[in-house]
């Protein structure tokens, strides 16, 4: 039986993936934010005041990432008022 790249279930569920976070992208472009930036103040949501590095290790980024994330979140949030 040949390997068919496009039946694969990897390249199935990286397409998936692909066209998920395209979609996340055009429906939170009205409001300034990234897919990265939502997943950021979804987790904040779930519980403020957590530390950068659980919020790293909750969003699955590395905490110089994390930090750029919030920095530009809170350059948004003091030219939103």
């Amino acid at each position: 039986m040949p390997f068919l790249l496009d039946e694969s279930i990897g390249f199935v569920v990286n397409q998936t993936a692909l066209k998920l976070r395209t979609e996340m992208a055009r429906r939170l472009k009205p409001f300034g934010l990234t897919p990265e930036q939502w997943s950021v103040l979804n987790r904040l949501a779930e519980q403020d005041g957590i530390s950068q590095r659980e919020l790293a290790t909750r969003t699955f980024k590395d905490q110089p990432t994390t930090a750029r994330i919030l920095d530009k979140l809170m350059a948004l949030a003091g030219t939103a008022g």
